[in-house]
């Protein structure tokens, strides 16, 4: 049986449950009838690796179309020689490259949306749709928030079972790797606790939204 897990004689330092618990199935241990071990992995969420697709510094990446190639421009800012950052909305797919400063951009768009014109029979179905895109971004906030809790809990539930370790384990070695295991968890929390508390207040924006919405039509 190379290669293949099997159920040792004597107990864990903490029970299979437990570590599934702190876990949250990102890593779960599975035994069946015949005591064979199987692990198995799954894949960071999304929502935790930090991949913000909105950003107030490009409020247009992710939402305006490369003119070359018709898909999305990113948006970010290259550092020059003298290290003075150059901010810019670009593509660089499929063999091209396009790119104009964010100032310049945001004033073509900004000067382009001025010139648009509604009739006042439109009005109130552009406000509802407004309405509604928010709505759905603030529930796609508030799935994503409940995910970090519970993110959140499953590391204090990890620092918990890696305490518990330290009770009983002798080895300074072993308490020294325990001791980073922790520490590095929470940081991992600290983290999670910033995104939890940076995050906007999407009511009070959709207000001032709607405030300019009505303005504009």
């Amino acid at each position: 049986m190379h290669d293949q897990l099997v159920k040792a004689q004597f107990d864990g330092l903490v029970s299979i449950e437990l570590f599934n618990e702190a876990n949250r199935g990102r890593i779960f241990v599975e035994i069946d009838s015949r005591d064979m071990i199987t692990i198995k992995h799954r894949a960071v969420p999304e929502h935790l690796k930090n991949k913000q697709i909105y950003s107030p510094e490009y409020p247009y990446k992710q939402v305006v179309a490369c003119p070359k190639c018709g898909k999305i421009l990113s948006g970010s800012a290259s550092r020059g020689k003298m290290g003075a950052y150059y901010p810019a909305y670009h593509c660089s797919r499929n063999g091209h490259y396009f790119c104009v400063p964010k100032p310049e951009f945001d004033k073509t768009l900004e000067d382009f949306v001025r010139t648009i014109t509604v009739k006042p029979e439109y009005v109130d179905d552009i406000i509802a749709a407004i309405a509604e895109l928010w709505r759905e971004r603030q529930v796609k906030q508030l799935e994503a928030n409940q995910q970090r809790l519970e993110y959140c809990q499953s590391l204090q539930n990890q620092i918990r079972a890696t305490v518990d370790r330290m009770r009983i384990v002798t080895s300074e070695t072993a308490l020294t790797y325990l001791e980073e295991d922790i520490i590095s968890t929470e940081n991992e929390l600290a983290k999670l606790d910033k995104e939890i508390a940076n995050q906007p207040n999407l009511q009070a924006e959709f207000d001032q939204v709607l405030q300019y919405a009505k303005y504009i039509l």
